[in-house]
């Protein structure tokens, strides 16, 4: 490997604009090039794996967050029980979140910044 990453010296790398130095490419398509492994993407496969669970309920909140309709409409496939019991259960798990995350830990990173930079101002 020493070897490889000596003979790319004053190289540069030809897979976008930004013509990187071949030790140290930063997009992936260099690193996959020059057959470096990719953490970036190695990262984002491993939250993919963490678990379905995780991935529909991210899925859902996305859709439910950016569907035009009402509530009533979104939530038809569920009967009034299940829809109770969806609210428990979310509740439940929100509480838990809290206590082991920080109430500032559900709120979104926007939220996050601005709340501190509004503690900051006093």
């Amino acid at each position: 490997m020493k070897q490889e990453t000596e003979s790319r010296q004053g190289q540069r790398c030809p897979q976008c604009s930004n013509h990187c130095p071949a030790n140290a490419p930063r997009c992936g398509k260099g690193r996959k090039y020059f057959g470096l492994e990719d953490k970036k993407k190695d990262k984002k496969r491993g939250r993919k794996r963490s678990g379905s669970l995780c991935r529909q309920l991210h899925r859902c909140g996305r859709f439910a967050k950016r569907a035009e309709v009402e509530d009533d409409i979104l939530f038809q496939a569920l009967t009034g029980e299940e829809k109770a019991v969806l609210q428990e259960l979310l509740d439940k798990l929100t509480a838990s979140w809290q206590v082991q995350f920080g109430k500032d830990a559900l709120k979104g990173k926007h939220q996050r910044e601005h709340h501190k930079h509004k503690d900051h101002k006093k």
